[in-house]
């Protein structure tokens, strides 16, 4: 909605009055204590659930990843725990696409619904996207732990359309064939539903086929992440 008609509806609500002898800041403190246990249950719910931290990339390997899905004006794109909104709003940036982030953290959703009131081609939601329908997505991005990427795989093949592309970064698809790979300080993979298995991609390698068979590299990669990740209770900064 806009957010003049969001303030206005912020206004209409009667004034609380408390009752006499009430600290009003302690009633601000104590309220405050209990909206952030409660929204700190949900995020590690959410960890726990999904795998996924609130983690964004680096800015250039945000920029890396955008360029190498060319994404056009009328396209939809996507980010798969898009946790702040960082890759939403750069790629609003690029294109006139319909950006759509699925995230289940409360403190994102707060932030990123704020977000959207001023932004109407921003899109969230607050669900698990492997329960999710992707079939209208022309792009996705990606930047998930190696645990939830082989469900994941089978997902995006039953629900994609040839042709869509699909980024992501530091872990690759098990079984699937890059069509591009570019490193920066990370690494970041390529594929096009329909090309994604049997053919040589632009690098001239492909992907490897599996967790134990990743590159050393890669290994390194996954061992920055847990690290990043440790411990679990801290939701990192952006």
């Amino acid at each position: 909605m806009p957010l003049s008609i969001f303030i206005a509806s912020v206004a209409s609500f009667p004034a609380l009055t408390l009752p006499e002898g009430v600290d009003p800041v302690l009633v601000l403190f104590m309220g405050s204590g209990i909206a952030f246990t409660l929204a700190l249950c949900l995020s590690l719910w959410a960890l726990k659930r999904t795998g996924v931290p609130v983690y964004s990339a680096t800015p250039w390997i945000v920029r890396i990843a955008l360029d190498m899905l060319q994404l056009e004006d009328g396209e939809r794109f996507c980010d798969l725990g898009c946790g702040l909104g960082r890759v939403l709003r750069a790629a609003r940036r690029r294109a006139k696409v319909t950006a759509t982030g699925y995230e289940l953290n409360p403190f994102a959703i707060l932030y990123l619904w704020a977000l959207g009131i001023t932004d109407f081609g921003i899109r969230v939601k607050c669900r698990d996207f492997r329960q999710a329908d992707l079939s209208q997505f022309d792009a996705v991005y990606l930047y998930l732990l190696p645990k939830v990427m082989p469900a994941l795989a089978e997902q995006l093949e039953r629900q994609l359309k040839p042709g869509a592309r699909v980024v992501s970064v530091d872990f690759p698809f098990p079984d699937w064939t890059a069509k591009e790979e570019r490193e920066h300080g990370h690494k970041v993979w390529l594929y096009v539903m329909g090309e994604h298995r049997g053919a040589r991609g632009e690098s001239g390698e492909a992907a490897p086929k599996a967790e134990s068979e990743r590159a050393p590299e890669q290994v390194q990669g996954q061992e920055r992440m847990e690290e990043l990740l440790q411990p679990a209770e801290r939701v990192p900064q952006q």
